[in-house]
C-alpha cells in the first residue's frame, strides 16, 4: 500500500476485498490488466483497480475495494 494524498493506493499483489455491480464481496488480488498493462486507475470520481477474483478467476476493474484483514467483507459489512 502506498499513501497518495488522502488515500491510499493498493500495489500489484495486493489481497483485497472487491465489489462489482451486484455480485457480493469477494476476496480478490490487484493483478495487471494483460492489453494495457496497468493495474490502477486514477479516475474522477477515485481510484480503480483491475483484480482477479479468487475462485473462478474472473477480473475486472473495481472501485469498491477494502483491505482483506478480515471476514467483514463476506459478511456484508461494507454497504
Amino acid at each position: 500500500v502506498v499513501e497518495h494524498g488522502t488515500s491510499d493506493i493498493y500495489l500489484c499483489g495486493t489481497l483485497l476485498w472487491a465489489k462489482l455491480g451486484k455480485y457480493p464481496w469477494w476476496p480478490s488480488v490487484v493483478v495487471y490488466e494483460q492489453k494495457t498493462a496497468l493495474f490502477h486507475k486514477q479516475l474522477t470520481s477515485g481510484p480503480s483497480y483491475h483484480v482477479r477474483f479468487l475462485g473462478d478467476n474472473t477480473t475486472g476493474w473495481v472501485k469498491r475495494v477494502h483491505p482483506f484483514d478480515s471476514d467483514a467483507g463476506r459478511a456484508g459489512m461494507f454497504g
